[in-house]
C-alpha cells in the first residue's frame, strides 16, 4: 500500500465500520504486489496492471489479434 493511500484505508474502514464478514474465511496474501504484477507480465504479456484503494488491484489483458 502506498503512504499516500493509507489515511484513505483508514478512513474508510471508520466510516464503514469495516469488519470481516461472518463466516468468510481469509487469510494473509501469498504473493505481493510485485510478485503479482511479475506473474501476470510472464502469463499474459501486455497486460495493465493498475492498483486500487482498499489493497485491491485490477489486471486488463486483451487476447492478441483482435
Amino acid at each position: 500500500m502506498t503512504i499516500a493511500a493509507a489515511p484513505i484505508v483508514r478512513i474508510t474502514k471508520v466510516l464503514r465500520r469495516a469488519h470481516s464478514p461472518e463466516g468468510m474465511p481469509a487469510t494473509d496474501p501469498q504473493m505481493s504486489y510485485g510478485q503479482v504484477r511479475a506473474a501476470a507480465r510472464l502469463l499474459l504479456p501486455g497486460m495493465r496492471y493498475r492498483r486500487h484503494v482498499l489493497r485491491r488491484y485490477s489486471l486488463t489483458w486483451e487476447k492478441p489479434g483482435r
